[in-house]
């Protein structure tokens, strides 16, 4: 199976700049998904919409 996870950060480092807080809830919630996805041996790409 492949799994796509689309993620949005509203952090924002400056003025035109918004990058994905590493130590958010959004990312936590990233990284327990990915870690699933790879027990389960799926393939899967994250996306970072605003990066």
């Amino acid at each position: 199976m492949k799994v796509l996870i689309l993620s949005f950060s509203s952090n924002q480092v400056n003025e035109d700049s918004f990058i994905p807080n590493k130590i958010g809830l959004t990312f936590a919630c990233i990284e327990e998904c990915e870690k699933q996805l790879k027990e389960l041996n799926y393939e899967y790409e994250h996306i970072c919409i605003n990066k």
